[in-house]
């Protein structure tokens, strides 16, 4: 007999932890599945370790929580792992630092102590069995062996419409073009060459003019580098607009290829042309290649740049955000357009509902946005809070069916 669960969760991101114990503390019996063999999804991928919109968009010289519930518990977990005091102030908005690898620590830890939930590692989800308007089973292998579990409702966190595009939903599509993915890597024996921000710009101005002169492959000089808290390694950005532009050669194939040959350049032009630099080396694994924008399954409500801007306030309202949107394009220097301070905006629950189907819900990346409203909404703190309103709308849709959560 196949297993049932009330609720099924697809990708174990920021957003799919967050609807996941949300749906268990519902009541429901519930099974996260994730392709990687860890939680956190890009944000561990990537060793992120700053979380962007958990906080009020304020002038005050004082961080406030823009959200209570899950949020609120995720960043005092880090806190509490990091043993960190708060938020700092980076320009216009509040951020959280950590140390790489406290996301995925801290969602192991609230997915190891939440009742009622299953979590299935390297679990590649290859197929769906639909009953007119609602998915009731879902297969999918963990280690080749195969499964089949039977569903009342289905969270899509995947970041990229995964189980939405199985069921044929329609999907709107991103535009790399203006969201260009990134090549996220750690470096280390780089002594006191990051010891305080005009080191940082003295390195970046070589790289430019190396980039310049053609010595370094055109958008090299589109990083940053953030050490990390203690000291010892840094986390390096390589924006890769320049790779995914309309006029690069080949852009639409081999980006991880270039992207790597990109990185392999610029650590044998710090090593031989930066003072301090000389043995610098990349830590782990060559580095991952991520991507801040995915498909996403079209809702009943479309979230619009003009939503975000406006602060628009919903009866629906299910989750809210206040980032700024957060464009990276061809020509490098990230984009930003701020919300007027001391505002945030709605996200209502009709665009975390997949139009057309009747049990499948959406969270972070994958909710119902335009390309700008989504270059808001896709950063860790808003994710966390579409997540948990997603675990809670299918927890509610679960206890309206004669299949009710206990």
């Amino acid at each position: 007999m196949k297993q049932h669960y009330h609720v099924v969760v697809a990708g174990a991101g920021p957003s799919g932890i967050a609807a996941a114990v949300a749906a268990s503390r519902n009541g429901c019996r519930t099974l996260l599945l994730e392709k990687n063999s860890f939680p956190g999804g890009l944000a561990a991928m990537g060793k992120i370790s700053t979380i962007c919109g958990l906080y009020h968009n304020s002038v005050k010289p004082a961080p406030e929580l823009l959200y209570d519930g899950f949020p609120r518990e995720f960043a005092a977990r880090v806190m509490s792992l990091d043993l960190l005091s708060g938020p700092v102030r980076s320009g216009r908005v509040f951020v959280l630092h950590s140390r790489p690898g406290m996301i995925e620590a801290a969602a192991r830890k609230f997915l190891e102590s939440t009742k009622n939930l299953d979590v299935h590692y390297r679990a590649e989800i290859s197929g769906l069995t639909m009953d007119g308007k609602q998915i009731r089973q879902i297969q999918f292998s963990v280690s080749g062996r195969e499964q089949v579990v039977q569903a009342d409702a289905v969270i899509d966190s995947t970041g990229d419409a995964v189980i939405g595009e199985m069921a044929g939903a329609s999907l709107l599509l991103p535009d790399e073009t203006e969201q260009a993915p990134a090549l996220l890597f750690s470096i280390t024996n780089f002594g006191d060459a990051f010891s305080d921000r005009s080191d940082i710009i003295r390195i970046r101005m070589k790289i430019k003019h190396a980039v310049d002169l053609g010595d370094l492959p055109r958008g090299t000089d589109d990083v940053s580098f953030s050490p990390d808290i203690g000291g010892g390694s840094a986390f390096v950005k390589l924006n890769l607009g320049a790779l995914i532009c309309p006029d690069h050669d080949g852009a639409e194939s081999g980006l991880e290829e270039k992207a790597q040959d990109m990185k392999k350049h610029l650590i044998h032009f710090l090593q031989k042309n930066v003072g301090g630099l000389e043995h610098v080396q990349t830590i782990g694994q060559s580095g991952t290649v991520l991507h801040r924008a995915g498909k996403r399954a079209e809702g009943l409500y479309l979230l619009t740049r003009e939503d975000v801007l406006n602060n628009a306030q919903f009866p629906d309202a299910v989750a809210r955000g206040n980032w700024p949107i957060e464009k990276y394009s061809c020509s490098g220097a990230p984009r930003f357009s701020y919300l007027p301070d001391e505002t945030a905006y709605d996200i209502p629950g009709r665009c975390l509902r997949v139009s057309g189907m009747d049990n499948l819900f959406t969270a972070g990346k994958c909710i119902s946005a335009d390309d700008d409203a989504i270059a808001s909404a896709r950063v860790i703190g808003c994710c966390l809070s579409t997540g948990e309103a997603a675990g809670n709308l299918a927890g509610q849709f679960v206890s309206k069916t004669d299949r009710s959560c206990p």
